[in-house]
């Protein structure tokens, strides 16, 4: 619930913060992660993020991440 409605309803808002998941996903790479998607998707065969990194860099120098992932999802019927 927002903390606008929850002051609306005069509730006391109480958040909390995970700074763990910042530390263990800094060095997160979108590129990767779509490329394993594309990979599970036509293939069905589930890139480690190594393998991954390495087609990234012998195959998508320059490429842009989103226009990537946009394209994956237009190739398997998702918008």
């Amino acid at each position: 619930m927002k903390q606008e409605s929850l002051a609306f309803r005069r509730e006391r808002f109480k958040g909390f913060a995970y700074s763990r998941t910042e530390k263990d996903h800094a060095d997160f790479d979108p590129m990767i992660a779509h490329i394993q998607l594309d990979w599970l998707l036509s293939k069905n065969i589930i890139l480690s993020d190594e393998m991954a990194r390495e087609i990234k860099e012998s195959e998508f120098q320059g490429v842009d991440e989103e226009c990537y992932f946009k394209e994956i999802l237009a190739r398997f019927g998702r918008s």
